[in-house]
């Protein structure tokens, strides 16, 4: 039997999940088939907050000229 680090639920070790490393935190490395679930169910939500906030910062941006960085070539294939 192995444990899961998040949860401390005791599953074989075929069925424990190791974390992506960046997603590690001391002490938690594996995870059981419930905890992997509620992970990924985390993840998901996270990554569909991006899509709002992404066309909210597009749409703020809309018409303005871009970036310092861009500013030279924006002014000579503009005129």
């Amino acid at each position: 039997m192995a444990t899961c680090d998040l949860c401390n639920a005791h599953c074989s070790a075929a069925q424990l999940v190791q974390l992506l490393d960046s997603y590690k935190v001391d002490g938690v490395l594996d995870l059981c088939p419930a905890c992997e679930k509620w992970a990924s169910k985390l993840k998901s939500d996270m990554l569909l907050e991006i899509a709002p906030r992404m066309r909210a910062a597009i749409a703020e941006r809309k018409g303005m000229p871009p970036p310092a960085a861009l500013q030279s070539w924006w002014r000579r294939h503009t005129r």
